[in-house]
């Protein structure tokens, strides 16, 4: 008996020991560095910094012609000025991640000369697969931990299941790793735990990692400043000015905190462009007087709740009074809102070929709050306990099956439909005439504001 109620009193560390078992699974099941396939594509333009600066000392990358066909897969992304100078258009944020990582592939490649030494060769690409996965795992055990700090072991570990099992994250973390998504929730995991623990203690060593934490989501991508907005609804307006006033070592710290993340980027852009502050994405632009919000949410080609239906549940959350939760509450009312404006207004609003709607991974630790507060009240209401669970099972089960349909090129990276949707649902088989409910963006036009559909077989 005692050793049964040991092992409830832990279940959300056993599930979050079986969500690390399976991201690892799906590492290794789906290997993304099969053909070079884990940098490739934006991924690179996050990535290209680390070889252009430690083996060919070239940061106006010269050296991208010279790269040998196929490492990496679609070639090195760069963009130019109309000098010529080329540049990369990503942020260094990644880059900072990364390093660790790239260091130790290439002192195994110098030790193996059968490796071109280039940056992209099978090391560099396994190095960065186990560096995501590394960060997907401690995000497991991190949102655990802030779960535990508001739920009973039962309800986090449900909600564990759901964001690791149900949700497109597990996607980014093992079988598309490099972009900026998993590191973003990496990271504002972190800055919660600093948060609360401000909360009982301000300290100038507490601000200053906060404001290093803060200032590095920024930089992976402006959009995060949203959901970093967090501190300031965890502590009272009140609280910041009471100790930031007359505290002049605080402002220093907060000063050095942002210089440490974001000098090396202002160098690189005065180097590239001659100003220190630099636009680095060309003609690629938002359009906040026609966000595609319903589209990214709902749409077929890459909806958010089309593809992670699970979240439904956090918003149901969001009205239970389960526990109290207000200062979260408010920070999800009044920041999500205007980051879906945001996010859906980039003249990309779908982002690429990718699994669901990646850019919403960011406010996932803080929706895994309210799905767990939605967790919650239903086990307290006996009627629904069994049909929440056979609810979660189905989202689960569909997570997965959309997993493999997309690694197999199945599910559409870009061109999905509802009548697509409808003929390969629980589907691993390409159904008859298939090409013909697909319909691809047109990127170019959307660039210029005009974000239309084209039948994929007009194309040409």
């Amino acid at each position: 008996m005692n050793r049964n109620m040991g092992f409830f009193r832990n279940i959300d560390r056993w599930i979050a020991l079986i969500c690390s078992l399976y991201l690892i699974w799906l590492t290794q099941h789906f290997p993304p560095v099969k053909d070079n396939r884990a940098i490739i594509h934006d991924v690179t333009s996050y990535y290209g910094y680390l070889p252009a600066w430690h083996i060919y000392e070239d940061i106006n990358f010269g050296f991208a012609d010279t790269l040998p066909p196929g490492e990496p897969l679609d070639a090195l992304w760069y963009n130019r000025l109309p000098n010529g100078q080329r540049f990369q258009k990503m942020t260094l944020g990644l880059a900072y991640f990364y390093a660790p990582s790239f260091y130790l592939a290439d002192a195994y490649v110098l030790q193996h000369p059968e490796y071109n030494r280039n940056g992209f060769s099978k090391p560099y690409q396994w190095a960065l697969t186990l560096n995501t996965l590394l960060f997907g795992l401690i995000s497991v055990w991190l949102l655990q931990k802030i779960l535990r700090m508001h739920f009973k072991p039962p309800v986090a570990a449900v909600v564990l299941l759901l964001i690791f099992g149900a949700t497109n994250l597990p996607y980014y973390i093992s079988m598309a790793p490099g972009l900026s998504h998993v590191y973003s929730f990496f990271l504002l995991c972190i800055q919660w735990l600093m948060g609360l623990n401000l909360k009982r203690k301000m300290t100038v060593p507490g601000i200053f990692g906060l404001v290093l934490i803060t200032s590095w989501l920024v930089l992976i991508r402006p959009t995060n400043l949203l959901p970093a907005l967090l501190p300031l609804f965890i502590l009272s307006p009140r609280d910041w000015l009471l100790f930031l006033k007359g505290k002049p070592m605080a402002w220093v710290a907060i000063l050095l905190a942002f210089m440490i993340i974001w000098t090396p980027q202002f160098l690189y852009w005065k180097h590239v462009s001659g100003h220190w502050v630099f636009y680095s994405y060309d003609n690629e632009r938002f359009f906040f007087n026609d966000p595609k919000i319903w589209e990214g949410m709902f749409g077929f080609r890459k909806g958010w709740l089309v593809y992670a239906p699970v979240m439904i549940i956090a918003f149901a959350g969001l009205w239970v009074q389960s526990i109290d939760l207000r200062p979260y509450k408010t920070f999800l009312l009044i920041t999500l809102p205007l980051y879906s404006w945001v996010v859906f207004s980039w003249w990309c609003w779908w982002y690429g070929g990718s699994y669901g709607s990646r850019v919403m991974i960011e406010y996932y630790p803080m929706l895994a709050l309210f799905m767990g507060s939605f967790v919650h009240w239903v086990f307290n209401k006996k009627g629904l306990r069994w049909f929440a669970m056979v609810l979660a099972c189905f989202f689960i089960w569909l997570n997965h099956i959309q997993l493999r349909q997309f690694h197999g090129g199945l599910l559409h990276w870009d061109s999905m439909t509802f009548e697509a949707y409808k003929a390969i649902f629980a589907d691993r088989k390409v159904p008859e005439g298939y090409e013909k409910l697909l319909e691809t963006p047109d990127y170019e036009a959307a660039k210029k504001g005009k974000r239309l559909l084209k039948p994929i077989l007009e194309r040409d």
